[in-house]
C-alpha cells in the first residue's frame, strides 16, 4: 500500500526549528528528541563522563559489532528473565535493525503486517524493498489492542505471501504513548501460535522507547514463558535510552527455539551487513560499555529524571486536551501523544498556520512532549482549540 502521510518528518522538523529562532511564537512539537525547558538538547551526564573516558581511536569491528557490549546491553534490558535461545547483531540505530531485520529475512513475495498510526519510516523502508505492507486501526471499540482485525489481515495474508510479519512497536507506541497490556500480548502471542506455522509467520517489535515506560509486569519474562513455538525480532534504539541520536546504535536481537533458524538467521544478517554499511560504529557502543560497566547506578537515576520530566509534561498536557474536550489516543508511556482527528492533513496544515508545528500520522496529530517546553506548553493552552481538530 502507499504512504497516506507522505512527508518528511525531518524537513518538517528543520522547517520548525528554523522559524522557532526567528519568532518567539512558533511552538515545536515535531522533534522526538528530549529537549530541557531551556530549548537545550538533552544529555545524561553519565554518558558525556563516559565518552570523555574512552579512547581516541577507534579501529574496525566485525560486521555484527562488539557482541559482548550486545551482552551487557541485553542484561540491563532483559534482567535475566529472557532464557530462550538468542542471536544478536549490533546495528545502525535502531532504524538500522529494522532494516537490517527485512533485508535478511523478507522479500517481495512477503507482507508486513502493522498497526496504525504507525511511525512514518516503516513505509519508506519496506517501499524501499519492495516488501508488501498492510495497515489496520490499532485500537478496537473498547480501546483494547484490535487482534480481531489483526488475525483477518493475518489469515487473508498468508492466501497471498509467504511470509507474514507482524510488526508491533510495543511499549511507549510511536505516535501514542501506547503501552500494551499483559493480556494483550499474552493473547497476541496465542493467536500467533495457532497457526502453527513457524517457518511463515513471525513476530516483530520495535522497543526503541522501552526504557521510558514503567510496565507493571515482566516483558521478557513474558516472552520468555509465552513464545514457544514462534520466533520472534525484538529491535533497539540506543538513541532515545543513551541520548546517543548521532552515534546511530542499534540492536537486533532474535528469539527462537529453532537453533537451526536463529544460525540462518545470523548469518544472512551478518552477510547483509557486510556487503551493505559493512560494520556499525564502534564509539556508541564504547560509551554503553563504560556506562553500564562503571557509571550504571547514576546512569539510572538520571533516566529516573528524565522520565518523570517527560511524565510531568504530559500529566500538564493531558489536562490541557481533557479541559478543551480535544480527544486523544490511549497514551500510557513515552514521548508522543496523538490528537484524534479524521483529516491529519489539513490539521497539519491549519496548526501550522497557528505556528504549531506537529506531525501528521494517520487519524491524529503527533505531538512530542518530549521537545516541549514548559513555556510551550503553557502556549498551548492559549492556543488549542476543539475546533482546530475537526
Amino acid at each position: 500500500m502507499n504512504n497516506p502521510i507522505n512527508l518528511d518528518t525531518l524537513l518538517i522538523a528543520d522547517e520548525a526549528r528554523s522559524l522557532q529562532t526567528q519568532d518567539d511564537d512558533v511552538i515545536n512539537a515535531t522533534i522526538g528528541s528530549i529537549y530541557d525547558d531551556q530549548n537545550q538538547f538533552h544529555a545524561f551526564e553519565t554518558v558525556t563522563q563516559s565518552i570523555q573516558a574512552l579512547p581516541h581511536m577507534y579501529p574496525y569491528t566485525k560486521p555484527e559489532g562488539l557482541l559482548h557490549i550486545g551482552d551487557l546491553w541485553w542484561e540491563h534490558l532483559s534482567k535475566g528473565s529472557l532464557s530462550l535461545p538468542k542471536k544478536h547483531i549490533l546495528t545502525l540505530g535502531g532504524t538500522g535493525a529494522l532494516y537490517l531485520l527485512y533485508r535478511s529475512v523478507a522479500t517481495s513475495k512477503d507482507i508486513v503486517i502493522n498497526a496504525v498510526p504507525t511511525w512514518n519510516n516503516n513505509y519508506q523502508m519496506l517501499e524501499h524493498q519492495g516488501i508488501t505492507y498492510d495497515t489496520f486501526y490499532m485500537f478496537n471499540k473498547e480501546i483494547q489492542y484490535d487482534l480481531n482485525t489483526l488475525k483477518e489481515k493475518i489469515d487473508h495474508a498468508l492466501l497471498h505471501h509467504e511470509k507474514v510479519f507482524v510488526l508491533v512497536n510495543d511499549p511507549s507506541h510511536n505516535p501514542s504513548g501506547y503501552t500494551m497490556k499483559k493480556e494483550e500480548w499474552i493473547d497476541l502471542f496465542r493467536l500467533i501460535q495457532s497457526y502453527q506455522l513457524h517457518d511463515r509467520l513471525f513476530l516483530i517489535n520495535d522497543m526503541a522507547y522501552v526504557d521510558y515506560a514503567d510496565k507493571n509486569y515482566d516483558y521478557f519474562a513474558l516472552i520468555n514463558d509465552h513464545l514457544k513455538d514462534s520466533t520472534m525480532f525484538l529491535t533497539f534504539s540506543g538513541s532515545k535510552a543513551f541520548s546517543l541520536y548521532g552515534a546511530r546504535v542499534g540492536m537486533l536481537v532474535t528469539v527462537s527455539n529453532h537453533v537451526e533458524l536463529l544460525k540462518e538467521i545470523d548469518t544472512k544478517t551478518r552477510y547483509i551487513a557486510r556487503s551493505t554499511y559493512s560494520l556499525p560504529s564502534s564509539f556508541g557502543f564504547q560509551v554503553i560499555e563504560h556506562l553500564l560497566k562503571h557509571q550504571y547506578e547514576l546512569y539510572m537515576k538520571e533516566l529516573d529524571e528524565t522520565k518523570a520530566l517527560l511524565k510531568s509534561r504530559v500529566t500538564v498536557l493531558r489536562s490541557i486536551l481533557e479541559d478543551k474536550k480535544i480527544p486523544y489516543l490511549p497514551y500510557e508511556h513515552g514521548f508522543f501523544i496523538t490528537v484524534k482527528t479524521n483529516q491529519p492533513l489539513t490539521v497539519f496544515q491549519t496548526l501550522k498556520e497557528h505556528k504549531i508545528f506537529t506531525i501528521p500520522v494517520e487519524f491524529g496529530i503527533r505531538f512530542a512532549v518530549s521537545s516541549l517546553t514548559n513555556k510551550d506548553i503553557n502556549k498551548l493552552k492559549e492556543k488549542l482549540k476543539l475546533e482546530l481538530f475537526m
